[in-house]
């Protein structure tokens, strides 16, 4: 419901979606002298296209928690 602004998010709702978004490969910059605060994805240009050919060529192997 916070999404559409009808209500204010909980503490405890803020902290499930940011470990969520956490576990999903985000990062969470904190307001620093060096920067302000932000998001963005764990991986760098390289890495992501490294993983993309890596999937398209049948994935990464690894435990999956598909039945």
């Amino acid at each position: 419901m916070f999404e559409r602004k009808l209500e204010n998010a909980t503490h405890e709702a803020i902290e499930a979606l940011q470990a969520a978004l956490e576990e999903a490969g985000a990062v969470f910059i904190p307001d620093n002298d060096s920067g302000g605060i932000g998001v963005r994805l764990k991986f760098n240009r390289s890495d992501t296209k490294r993983i993309a050919t890596l999937e398209s060529e049948g994935g990464i192997v690894a435990h999956d928690d598909v039945p």
